[in-house]
């Protein structure tokens, strides 16, 4: 242990015995908090979210058994599956109705983007 060291762990020792003997025999420290002045307030207004057109998109009723994953992977077949992530994220974009993205309801109406996906020729 370096001597600084050791002379900030002393200091750290007899902070510590001070306030110990403080709260002891005076009841508290009498720590006072800071008045705040200015009340600052914010106003938090959502970013617009574009309106979807109707070339990049198409509409999907919720059947039975649906989450938002499964309807992304009937959309569009991946060559891997880390691209469907995405593809998730922007369906609950184009859809701020949806206040809980694991509970969506059958008969409700989803806007999905059109998945271009590559076919491999053999």
């Amino acid at each position: 242990m370096t001597k600084l060291n050791k002379i900030l762990v002393g200091c750290a020792i007899v902070f510590s015995l001070i306030i110990i003997v403080a709260i002891m025999f005076g009841g508290s420290c009498n720590i006072k908090t800071p008045v705040v002045k200015h009340k600052v307030t914010f106003d938090v207004v959502p970013a617009p979210v574009p309106a979807p057109s109707k070339t990049n998109t198409v509409v999907y009723t919720v059947k039975q058994g649906d989450n938002i994953w499964k309807i992304v992977k009937k959309q569009g077949k991946f060559k891997r599956n880390a691209q469907a992530p995405k593809y998730v994220d922007r369906v609950i974009e184009l859809n701020p109705q949806i206040e809980d993205p694991d509970l969506i309801h059958p008969g409700d109406e989803l806007v999905l983007p059109i998945i271009k996906t590559t076919i491999n020729p053999m």
